[in-house]
């Protein structure tokens, strides 16, 4: 299966103005994609799609004739790339935080919205109930429609789940999150699919966790709470790639595709940074305990910088014009085509994926005719263990613990062994429940966890504790 992925195209400021203009990097994208496979078999659209009207950092109101002149571009020339139009997009932080604010002549709207009023619905299929999770907006109530927190595809038999930001955080707010409700969902449709952990399944996410900087240093992106709830939903699918965007740019760039893939262990800590590598069985220990990977698919548009009155990251075919705040026009010079742009082409197959790295500007070094060696990653066949080794006995003692207060020792040893499963939280108090049920009656039930015990567990009576355990009375 070939997959292009795309991301932050960042259309902004007068690009936005009618008729709407398409960035040249991602144009040239979607051209270097047709003119090396003719088409994809899918393609991943990162978000962050639009951006800067006027500003970045809190709620705008790009008018809604706007975003339908801007969407009909993106959905043209992106399905373009893709075999019977497939795209797979989810949202970014720019995106939610465009539409946000409405006005008299600007009803609230989504700015993420592909799926209910196409064309995902229409190209990729309509999703059954059980396979995304969505919600309104408060800041926009149901006019403005569902926004889909996450969602599960299935394109020529490998798994798509798309994860888009809780919308709720994300107004007014540019370091946000993932919804806590679409994480449980998505943990329990992952441990549906994959119960062994060992099948091939992507993650598409515009948030970044865990990246490379400047190809030799590996940084933290998200608050560490959020970072370990989404890595907890990874752990143990160890043939899951997490897909993300959102840091892009000059530091973000990869010379080696290798840098931009991380594997995580059974701890969700990542291993050293493969470097000078083209094979994850060079990068990774013989004994290597697999929990997940994570990919950056890169990025369209750099940031503007210039030294010495040089611009150094965008050519000078930028667009004049007049955004909301301006009395004058202005030359905005990040509308201009960027000499510094990554797409991310993946190649799957029964046995590995191989990701390669392709540029689209005129930046030395990372010209279309600059190939970044792939980086081919083999897939993990064996079966996770029934029992994950990670947090083995920190759970343990946890649950006992807490369990043994509530005289249910035996619910308590089973509720452990069932979250080592890793199923949906809700499932697993359900099935805890029902067995202190049928336990009520056993009055043994207390000793599996308890070693003065033991003989009573055979016998099926209870020994009086030994004096030196007897809590003072």
């Amino acid at each position: 299966m070939k997959i292009a992925c795309y991301t932050d195209i960042h259309n902004q400021q007068t690009m936005l103005n009618i008729p709407t203009v398409l960035r040249g990097s991602a144009v040239k994208a979607v051209a270097m994609t047709k003119a090396e496979w003719g088409q994809a078999d899918l393609v991943l659209i990162g978000g962050d799609n639009v951006s800067d009207y006027p500003h970045w950092n809190r709620s705008c109101a790009l008018p809604y004739k706007n975003w339908l002149d801007i969407k009909e571009k993106m959905v043209s020339a992106f399905g373009s790339a893709a075999r019977d139009q497939r795209v797979l997009y989810v949202d970014g932080n720019n995106d939610l935080i465009l539409g946000d604010l409405p006005t008299a002549e600007n009803p609230p709207y989504n700015t993420c919205e592909f799926y209910f009023s196409g064309p995902m619905k229409d190209t990729l299929g309509v999703l059954d109930e059980k396979e995304y999770i969505a919600k309104y907006a408060a800041s926009k109530g149901e006019q403005a429609g569902l926004h889909l927190l996450c969602f599960h595809y299935v394109v020529d038999g490998v798994d798509f789940f798309g994860l888009n930001i809780d919308p709720d955080d994300a107004f007014n707010n540019h370091d946000c999150n993932y919804n806590t409700e679409a994480l449980r969902w998505l943990r329990h449709k992952l441990n549906q699919i994959d119960p062994d952990g060992n099948k091939l399944i992507f993650v598409v996410g515009h948030l970044s966790a865990t990246t490379v900087k400047n190809e030799s240093s590996i940084v933290e992106t998200m608050p560490q709470q959020h970072k370990d709830a989404l890595y907890d939903v990874f752990n143990g699918h160890r043939n899951l790639f997490y897909l993300y965007g959102h840091v892009h740019g000059q530091g973000y760039t990869h010379a080696e595709t290798c840098t931009a893939v991380l594997h995580f262990d059974a701890t969700a800590k990542p291993y050293p940074l493969p470097k000078g590598v083209t094979d994850s069985r060079a990068a990774l220990p013989d004994d290597a305990s697999i929990g997940f990977h994570t990919v950056h698919m890169g990025g369209l548009r750099p940031f503007y910088a210039e030294v010495n009155g040089v611009n150094l990251y965008f050519e000078t075919d930028n667009l004049r014009g007049m955004i909301p705040g301006d009395k004058e026009e202005h030359s905005y010079k990040s509308t201009a085509t960027p000499k510094l742009a990554q797409y991310l082409l993946i190649e799957t197959f029964a046995d590995r994926v191989e990701f390669k790295f392709r540029n689209t500007g005129s930046f030395a070094g990372f010209t279309p005719t600059d190939l970044p060696a792939p980086y081919t990653v083999w897939l993990s066949l064996k079966k996770t263990p029934r029992l994950l080794p990670w947090r083995f006995f920190s759970d343990f003692i946890t649950i006992i613990n807490t369990e043994t207060t509530t005289s249910k020792p035996c619910s308590a040893l089973l509720f452990f062994f069932l979250k080592q499963q890793r199923p949906h939280q809700g499932e697993v108090f359900e099935i805890a429940q029902y067995t202190n049920y049928l336990l009520e009656n056993w009055g043994a039930r207390r000793a599996a966890l308890r070693p003065y015990f033991f003989l009573s567990f055979i016998r099926g009576s209870r020994r009086r504790k030994p004096a030196a355990f007897r809590a003072a009375r």
